[in-house]
């Protein structure tokens, strides 16, 4: 993964994780694991699902609101204090809320407050950029779309369920970024080019994307 290929190419970087839950980084990334290289994040913020006392859990997922609430505010200190290398942040609301009621009034609501949290953190990426004179390379994506007879699941095959999409702050995105459907798979390349990482050929011919 990404974070692995950083940590083992460029010691030196520091990398941060902002998220909902553990999983993340303990089972998608593998921190602490051999077989998955025996990584540590410099920062962490996830996890506060399995606090019950400041986020209970309900059915309708306002802890998750709560909770994606407070993961853009963790970032963004994080971001203008520590400025990592390489962070993801997860956010899960507009997921929760789209299994709940599919394509409704509530899913457009939670992508208005997906909407302002980026926000957020974009401020804070600028804030790098104009007082610290560091570049940024910003991708938002999605892991996958929604069934298109009522966009509550997406463990089907459909069209809509398999279609993602990429955003990003780049002004030097390629002709296959801007006339083409690129996709996830492409955006591990796009990332260690930024980053100056030639991922070693063994590795790189795992690889299913290419650079945007």
């Amino acid at each position: 993964n990404i974070f692995r290929l950083v940590k083992e190419l460029q010691p030196d970087k520091k990398i941060g994780i902002f998220s909902t839950w553990t999983t993340n980084r303990l089972k998608l990334v593998g921190e602490g694991l051999s077989e998955a290289g025996n990584i540590t994040f410099d920062y962490i913020f996830d996890g506060y699902e399995l606090d019950l006392i400041t986020y209970p859990h309900d059915k309708k997922s306002r802890y998750i609101y709560n909770i994606d609430q407070r993961v853009p505010d963790e970032t963004t200190e994080c971001i203008r204090t520590h400025a990592p290398d390489l962070s993801w942040v997860y956010l899960q609301y507009t997921d929760d809320i789209g299994h709940y009621f599919g394509d409704s009034q509530q899913f457009s609501q939670s992508i208005t407050y997906l909407d302002d949290q980026i926000g957020r953190i974009w401020k804070a990426v600028d804030y790098r950029i104009k007082y610290h004179n560091e570049d940024w390379l910003v991708i938002i994506t999605t892991d996958h779309g929604r069934d298109p007879r009522t966009g509550q699941s997406h463990s089907g095959q459909s069209v809509r369920e398999r279609t993602t999409w990429i955003l990003t702050n780049s002004q030097e995105t390629n002709d296959y970024f801007r006339d083409y459907q690129c996709g996830i798979v492409d955006i591990l390349p796009t990332i260690t080019r930024f980053m100056n990482i030639t991922i070693p050929i063994e590795s790189e011919r795992e690889l299913d994307g290419i650079p945007l």
